[in-house]
């Protein structure tokens, strides 16, 4: 059906072992997962971003090398790419993803690195550009979210880093 989904955003902080020089639409489940991912923003609006991965390398994993979803990398505090992430074309933005905090098991708050902790900065700030009006639909979003004049270095090659302001 066509009716809006009770959700706007899907946050992928998850990835498989394999990498991929560019999208991966290739076998069968990887088909039915863009599939899946085409109908919830064609048809629901909803727009999901995935981690690009942690190996290093100018390549992404699965679910952020299907075309269809905004893969996110993992930048320092200087706006440099962290050490672990994925990085290259196929990367569509990075946020911030080094020693970032959050709640544990047992009451606790543990430090992590990653592009998993990466993607929910970026799509918070989907929801806030989402609430204020000034994007409304996935392709805005998608577009405001590039158009970040803060750059994250890697190299000769520049990646745009979300700026929520």
């Amino acid at each position: 059906n066509n009716e809006p989904a009770p959700v706007d955003f899907i946050n992928l902080s998850l990835g498989s072992s394999a990498v991929y020089d560019g999208t991966c639409e290739t076998y069968t489940w990887q088909k039915n997962s863009k599939a899946v991912i085409d109908n919830l923003r064609n048809n629901h609006g909803v727009l999901a971003f995935a981690a690009a991965g942690n190996n290093g390398e100018a390549k992404t994993t699965w679910p952020a090398c299907l075309s269809n979803v905004i893969a996110v990398g993992s930048s320092t505090s200087t706006d440099t790419r962290h050490s672990a992430s994925n990085y290259g074309s196929e990367v569509d933005m990075f946020a911030p993803g080094q020693g970032i905090e959050t709640t544990f098991m047992g009451d606790q708050v543990r430090t992590y690195s990653g592009t998993s902790h990466a993607t929910p900065h970026a799509v918070g700030c989907a929801a806030l550009l989402k609430e204020s009006g000034d994007a409304t639909t996935p392709d805005e979003i998608e577009a405001r979210l590039k158009m970040s004049n803060v750059m994250v270095s890697e190299g000769a090659a520049s990646f745009p880093r979300i700026n929520c302001k």
